[in-house]
């Protein structure tokens, strides 16, 4: 049996995860981001959130806890699992160079999340993911798709006089700034997303994609905004431009991640397979890739029976 210690703090508790992993049968330590601690627990698995200041830290900033974690001697073999709000593709690089490639997420569906955990304990056997259905490169969208979903508008706001305040004030500032400004615009977009307002995030983060600076993290955001809105054939789009915008291997892999992602909530598992597996073909530990393929794999032999 595997031990999980997991840094508690209200969004933890929120989905009651520490549950979660005992239901499926691990022991489950929490606590403090102490490091002491941590490394007293003897776990297999650390999960720890790293939008939040990490209080009785000895460093607030989540990201020199995480350095310090890998840094650690003690710490060498345990898996570090991430949380947070959203993953763009500079934090994904920096995750990637502290060698972190278990982060999700905060509305991942948490069945992925105890499956990734089941594969750091039990690793996926090679042969129970088929070989002959990956792809060596990027494929094209698809020759004849299957009808997209309809798309769906953002949720009603509670009033009229509210979404006009929000539309002055997006106004307001692209006034003083003009289009130049890309990372205050970026900014923009981030704070509409984490108040949940999809549809106004994604204008400002296709704004912001027209700076070359960036191009890169906008499209990616606007992807995962247009994938919040059911406008799944637009995500894709825009993750196949982002790949395009870039030469960094790490880079054009988040995109493939994401399109792979946007395919299997479209219901088109075996295309969603072609890029999730090309994605664990290049790196077996990458994000809940080896998850989603034995998810998508057990629903299509399923479907054979």
């Amino acid at each position: 049996m595997g031990k999980i210690y997991i840094v508690e703090d209200p969004f933890t508790a929120k989905v009651g995860l520490a549950a979660l992993y005992q239901k499926a049968g691990y022991e489950v330590v929490t606590g403090r981001p102490d490091i002491t601690a941590i490394i007293a627990a003897k776990p297999g698995i650390v999960v720890t959130d790293i939008d939040v200041t990490l209080v009785n830290a000895k460093n607030a900033n989540p990201m020199h806890f995480l350095e310090e974690l890998k840094a650690n001697p003690a710490m060498k073999g345990v898996e570090i699992f991430v949380y947070t709000e959203r993953i763009d593709v500079s934090l994904e690089v920096k995750l990637r160079k502290l060698k972190l490639s278990s982060y999700f997420t905060k509305d991942d569906n948490t069945e992925f999340i105890v499956n990734s955990a089941k594969n750091v304990f039990n690793p996926v056997v090679e042969e129970e993911i088929r070989e002959d259905m990956f792809i060596e490169r990027m494929a094209p969208a698809h020759a004849a798709p299957p009808p997209a979903p309809a798309e769906v508008g953002q949720a009603e706001m509670d009033t009229d006089s509210f979404k006009k305040m929000f539309a002055d004030f997006s106004d307001k500032v692209h006034e003083q700034l003009g289009e130049a400004d890309g990372e205050t615009i970026y900014n923009l977009g981030v704070s509409y997303m984490d108040m949940g307002l999809h549809e106004q995030a994604l204008a400002e983060f296709e704004r912001a994609a027209k700076s070359a600076d960036f191009r890169m993290e906008a499209l990616s955001m606007a992807g995962v905004c247009l994938r919040h809105l059911k406008r799944h054939k637009e995500a894709i789009e825009r993750f196949k431009a982002g790949a395009q915008a870039t030469q960094d291997p790490a880079e054009i892999m988040g995109f493939r991640y994401e399109i792979g992602v946007t395919l299997q909530e479209m219901g088109m598992l075996k295309e969603a397979f072609n890029f999730l597996g090309a994605v664990y073909k290049t790196d077996k530990t990458y994000r809940d890739a080896a998850a989603r393929l034995m998810a998508i794999n057990n629903t299509l032999k399923a479907a054979q029976k």
